[in-house]
Order: structure tokens, then sequence, then C-alpha cells
């Protein structure tokens, strides 16, 4: 595996695993809705032998494109996201 796919297989892997988290999901029923095994996510150290079918069903899944699913960083885009609201009320509590 050459090493872009192997960024990819690991940014593909961290969302996947941040969506859940995030969203509260239970892996079991991720794992249902996408057609996997239970306990495939969980096992799996790289998901590297998930088919493309696979990763489109977990995109349509948590209503994400398969392009940001394997490209985006989302927890970096949601801790900055939240470092920003954070940043916004801190200047609201300064400003009164």
């Amino acid at each position: 595996m050459s090493k872009a796919e192997q960024l990819i297989v690991k940014r593909l892997r961290e969302n996947i695993d941040f969506l859940i988290k995030i969203r509260k999901e239970k892996i079991g029923e991720v794992e249902t809705a996408i057609g996997v095994s239970i306990g495939y996510l969980s096992r799996a150290k790289e998901y590297a032998d998930l088919p493309i079918s696979k990763v489109v069903r977990t995109a349509e899944y948590f209503g994400v494109s398969v392009d940001s699913l394997i490209h985006s960083n989302y927890k970096a885009e949601y801790l900055k996201k939240q470092i920003a609201e954070l940043q916004a009320e801190l200047k609201e509590v300064e400003g009164n």
C-alpha cells in the first residue's frame, strides 16, 4: 500500500470512529446499517479492506460525502468550531 493510500485509510478510520463517538452511535448499529458483520469495525485496525460500497453506505448513513469521509479531518474541524464558539462566548462575557 502506498503512503497516499495509507493516509486515506487512516483518515477514513479516524473519521468513522469520530462520527460514531460524537453522534453517540452504537457501533453495532452502524455495522448493521452499512452491511458488515457485527464486530467488524471494532476488530479492524484499519479499514483498508472495507469495500467501496461499504464506504459509500457509511457516508450515506452519516449524511456526509465520500470525499469528505476520506479526506477531511472531522475531529480538527469540530475542535476549531468549538474553540470559535468558546471565543465568542468569552468576548460576550468580557463585553458585559
